[in-house]
């Protein structure tokens, strides 16, 4: 999966994290996405009435942070598709992690494609 923006996860003054989403309800199974824009993209296979919708964002999230429901919280947008879930007990960087979205480390420089490897040394050639 891809690194998800900062601005998407950030620590929660009470502890634990907040996740911005973004929520498509009606799609044709629950599954986590990607990154999109400043946000997590989220389908749900449940239509958005009567918080069915939110109920199936908060199991979901809870199977795959293996957490339990009491955990996932909808902190702002319970009627919008754009929503911010407050997780207790996990701090962004595992949150990162679990959702397999972490940053990745800085690559090593490598050498340019096409540049010229340094030559061997030249071998002695035998009996002379």
């Amino acid at each position: 999966m891809s690194v998800l923006p900062d601005a998407a996860i950030r620590s929660a003054p009470s502890g634990g994290s907040v996740l911005r989403v973004k929520v498509v309800a009606g799609a044709s199974r629950s599954k986590i996405v990607g990154p999109l824009g400043d946000r997590l993209k989220i389908q749900l296979a449940v239509p958005a009435q009567k918080g069915g919708a939110n109920r199936e964002l908060e199991l979901l999230l809870a199977e795959k942070l293996n957490l339990t429901r009491r955990s996932i919280t909808i902190a702002s947008g319970a009627t919008s598709p754009e929503k911010e879930i407050l997780i207790t007990g996990m701090g962004a960087d595992e949150l990162r992690k679990k959702l397999g979205m972490a940053k990745k480390a800085p690559k090593k420089a490598a050498a340019k494609k096409g540049a010229r490897k340094e030559a061997p040394p030249a071998r002695k050639k035998a009996g002379k």
